[in-house]
């Protein structure tokens, strides 16, 4: 052996064994914690309070009935792509009586409660919405779109925003997993922390 050498023990399997259970309960326990609070919070806003949600419902909603990269055409807000899609996903975009108006044509609303909202129409009779993801990567608008084929109105816009959040879930909990496997030091997993 050549003095100064640094040597080093083989990891047998058995070591490497003993960190797979506990990334394992990591990963479960991070999914349900995570799982919770963003299911939560989709459960708690009311439908459509984000701006952009009707066309990502559209999107979805589409490309699982096999309306892969529509073509788009040029408008004033820019490119959007025409697409068929159940009455109710259509007209979920009507449902924000709650945000403010453009205030350089009306005054804007303070005060009004999100029950302002009529209820979502359960219509399957065929529409048309321009939407402007028609090119963004379908994989995720896919696995969103499943419940749509099966419910309609507000419980398929629910059923949608909960596998959505289950997909984040089990994203962001197998980050915390793997943050935890190969750095367990405290100081990046408090980080994460306070980023979610």
């Amino acid at each position: 052996e050549v003095e100064g050498r640094i040597t080093s023990r083989p990891i047998s399997h058995t070591t490497v064994g003993r960190g797979q259970p506990r990334a394992v309960i990591v990963f479960i326990w991070a999914f349900l914690g995570v799982g919770t609070m963003i299911c939560a919070w989709s459960f708690a806003t009311p439908i459509d309070a984000a701006p952009d949600e009707p066309a990502h419902i559209a999107q979805a909603v589409a490309i699982v009935r096999g309306q892969f990269d529509e073509p788009t055409h040029n408008t004033p807000i820019g490119p959007l792509a025409r697409v068929r899609v159940p009455g109710w996903a259509m007209y979920s975009h009507g449902i924000p009586c709650f945000l403010p108006l453009d205030e350089t044509t009306h005054p804007v609303q303070t005060g009004i409660a999100a029950a302002c909202a009529d209820t979502l129409s359960d219509t399957t009779r065929p529409a048309f919405f321009a939407i402007q993801f028609s090119n963004s990567p379908p994989l995720y608008y896919v696995v969103a779109g499943i419940p749509s084929l099966f419910l309609s109105g507000a419980s398929a816009l629910y059923a949608m925003r909960l596998i959505s959040d289950l997909l984040n879930a089990g994203l962001v909990a197998l980050g915390i997993s793997l943050l935890i496997r190969y750095y367990p030091r405290r100081t990046p997993l408090v980080g994460v922390l306070i980023a979610l």
